[in-house]
């Protein structure tokens, strides 16, 4: 699928603004879409890559992890509750394989981090609202 305002440009036009980026949407399979809000955000100077830890909005349960760099991005979405563990990798700029891993076959990912990490994002998050 391909990304109309790939991340990079939504970062770079709120570096510019100065406004905060509060949520962005991620795709999901078959023209889903996903509302994620920033827990932690890494960015170059000039906005042209960066990373960000987050969650879907609303389900605490969650982790999203992004990664972007030369109008390229790839992305875990992760929801425990929902059993979603979702992929995006990156193809051409601007273009993204969304793909969903079956924790079953494939292990599930959410065993790459630490037990405690979601409890710990939320603690960041609850700490700054």
């Amino acid at each position: 699928m391909y990304r109309n305002i790939p991340t990079q440009s939504i970062f770079q036009k709120a570096k510019l603004t100065g406004e905060p980026i509060t949520e962005l949407v991620l795709p999901g399979l078959d023209g889903q879409e996903f509302l994620i809000e920033p827990i932690k955000v890494e960015l170059a100077q000039d906005a042209s890559k960066g990373e960000l830890t987050a969650r879907i909005k609303g389900r605490p349960n969650s982790v999203v992890s992004l990664a972007f760099t030369n109008n390229r991005e790839a992305f875990v979405i992760i929801d425990y509750d929902w059993g979603l563990y979702l992929v995006g990798d990156p193809r051409q700029p601007g273009e993204i394989i969304v793909k969903q891993v079956d924790p079953t076959t494939h292990g599930r990912p959410d065993l790459l981090w630490p037990k405690d990490f979601i409890i710990r994002e939320n603690q960041k998050i609850s700490a700054q609202e």
